[in-house]
């Protein structure tokens, strides 16, 4: 059975990190992580929230054992 590894960045971050290791349905786990939001600000007068993307870069590796 094939491992794989996800991997990404923060927003404003350099560091790519592994986040989780996954035995099928990697491309779920992409995909929820790519809805994830942060807020970054909120409007007062308008009530209106801003937010981006919490991960950047995320990409799917397959572990190869040793």
């Amino acid at each position: 059975m094939k491992r794989y590894s996800i991997l990404a960045q923060e927003y404003g971050s350099e560091h790519e990190v592994e986040l989780c290791q996954v035995d099928a349905n990697a491309d779920e786990v992409v995909r929820a992580l790519q809805a994830k939001k942060l807020l970054i600000g909120e409007n007062l007068v308008t009530r209106r929230k801003s937010s981006v993307s919490k991960y950047t870069n995320i990409r799917i590796v397959e572990n190869v054992p040793a």
